[in-house]
């Protein structure tokens, strides 16, 4: 469980997770991209409430997690792997 968690990304800028296991750095991300739904609290992502927004809903803003060590698609980059995701996405929406 996670408690007073509140931090802002500008644009540009880069946020770094930093803790021992258990601490909770994993539970912040899934919650941020919708893979957990917080009990309270607000997640927005340039001014648009995204907390109750579904893994798929926030992959299309931009906002995936990609668990390490998993090999999504092992003989892909990160970047393809992300990419793969977001054309799934793409053409989805046009059916």
């Amino acid at each position: 469980m996670l408690r007073d968690i509140n931090f802002e990304i500008g644009e540009g800028e880069t946020l770094a997770l930093v803790g021992s296991n258990g601490a909770g750095k994993t539970t912040v991300l899934k919650t941020i991209s919708g893979a957990i739904e917080p009990q309270k609290g607000k997640i927005s992502f340039n001014e648009v409430d995204i907390t109750t927004k579904d893994p798929d809903e926030t992959a299309k803003l931009g906002i995936a997690h990609v668990p390490e060590g998993r090999e999504v698609f092992p003989f892909l980059s990160v970047q393809e792997n992300l990419l793969q995701h977001y054309h799934e996405c793409r053409t989805l929406e046009k059916y």
